[in-house]
């Protein structure tokens, strides 16, 4: 009797588990486009992509991503170092003191409507509707674009960071590296230090708070009165902005590199210094210091898990570095990524853009696809990208493993156990010997 007893029990726990895993969800992730060609800085909207390269901004057609179709290029006076559009109006950021207006309503002729010029270095900046948030040294300026031919300075706020350290305060002389905007706030870092800053008036720009981290902050990435800030070798933390004066933290949420990281600790080896993140909806997006693309289930910001990992590259045991796939170079940078309708648009400076589609409803996902490898050049006098053969190959085990690696979920905020895991086919094997046994 207590053997056969025993014999169900292991039968009843093996059919939970194998209904466990027949419902766990895996995302399904897709390349599809790879455009082998610089970019330094780019930009996304509504089916185009601004890509600026040296002194060159390029205008992309992607409203089909398998067949992207350069329409226009607008050759600027000085390197370009950032790119933001709105309403087609480009806003680059080309040389050290400027940034041009180019109208791009007609991509096959954009043409320059009007400059900004300052006595500052201007660092970064970011649009909202009519004005332009500047980062000029420790100043944040709000300029007028109403008349694009003619934009005017309307206000701005002088950043003061000051430490106290042992008996007397410093003052931090550092620049502006990253301006957020949300909901009439600017959320501006200077090194470990995110200001919160009331822009809702231009005429009376005041501080609404501060909070300290204990990496430089990297980039910030606010959803609604939730921010997302990466801190470098700290991972990245989530907080809760919905008082400014009192700013609470969420989670501190590390990536470790490898399945066999093991136990994940603050400036630990083992774990990815964090460059940029995002969050869209219930995922968010993460460029690590590997040059790898994670995306992470962020539905619960208590309980942040890993859903896939994409890598241009793998290193071997000496740190050998082979691409990852076809038309792609032993070398990577990741510089900056956009997301948009399941689709993600990412920058790498030795490897061009490269276009990834993905999907979060599949179950039981365990194949990858290629959909499209187009090894191309766009050059300087052709309107269409020129594009080799679709390649719709099935992506080997092996390269599964290596490529579209899913990552474990990490110690500091997930209860599965890593490397709990059984196939279909022993757990088929388990219940036809405990049926055996028992009758």
């Amino acid at each position: 009797m207590n053997r056969k007893m025993f014999l169900l029990f292991c039968l009843s726990v093996t059919l939970l588990v194998s209904i466990t895993g027949a419902t766990t969800n895996e995302m399904n992730v897709e390349i599809k486009t790879h455009l082998n060609y610089s970019i330094d800085v780019f930009a996304y909207s509504e089916d185009y992509v601004y890509a600026g390269h040296d002194r060159t901004l390029s205008i992309i057609n992607i409203s089909d991503p398998i067949n992207p179709i350069l329409e226009g290029k607008y050759e600027a006076n000085d390197f370009i170092r950032k790119i933001e559009v709105e309403k087609n109006i480009a806003y680059i950021v080309d040389g050290d003191k400027q940034f041009s207006i180019i109208n791009v309503s007609n991509p096959k002729n954009p043409f320059v409507e009007g400059k900004y010029t300052s006595s500052e270095y201007i660092s970064t900046f970011a649009i909202n509707e009519n004005f332009v948030y500047t980062a000029e040294g420790r100043y944040l300026r709000i300029v007028n674009v109403t008349s694009n031919k003619h934009p005017t300075l309307r206000g701005q706020y002088k950043v003061v960071y000051k430490i106290v350290r042992g008996n007397r305060t410093q003052e931090i002389i550092d620049e502006i590296s990253h301006i957020e905007l949300e909901n009439d706030l600017a959320y501006a870092s200077i090194q470990n230090c995110m200001f919160i800053i009331n822009v809702n008036d231009p005429d009376n720009i005041f501080l609404e708070g501060k909070y300290l981290t204990s990496s430089h902050i990297k980039n910030i990435d606010v959803t609604e009165t939730i921010g997302y800030l990466s801190c470098w070798m700290d991972g990245f933390l989530v907080v809760n902005l919905n008082n400014p004066k009192k700013i609470s933290l969420i989670n501190n949420h590390y990536i470790p590199k490898s399945k066999n990281s093991g136990t994940i600790s603050t400036r630990n080896k083992d774990f990815m210094a964090i460059k940029q993140v995002v969050t869209e909806g219930n995922f968010t997006y993460v460029i690590g210091d590997e040059n790898q693309f994670v995306i992470l289930n962020s539905s619960n910001p208590k309980n942040i898990s890993t859903e896939a990992c994409f890598s241009i590259i793998e290193r071997n045991d000496f740190g050998k570095a082979t691409p990852a796939f076809e038309g792609y170079s032993d070398r990577t940078k990741l510089l900056d990524f956009e997301v948009e309708d399941n689709l993600v648009y990412l920058v790498d400076r030795y490897n061009g853009l490269t276009i990834l589609s993905f999907n979060d409803n599949l179950n039981g996902a365990n194949e990858l696809e290629i959909v499209s490898e187009n090894d191309t050049r766009l050059l300087n006098n052709t309107e269409q990208v020129e594009q080799n053969s679709i390649n719709k190959t099935k992506i080997d085990d092996k390269l599964h493993d290596k490529k579209f690696e899913e990552l474990p979920l990490e110690s500091n905020n997930s209860s599965k156990i890593p490397g709990f895991e059984i196939t279909y086919s022993c757990i088929v094997i388990i219940i036809l010997y405990c049926v055996r046994r028992l009758f």
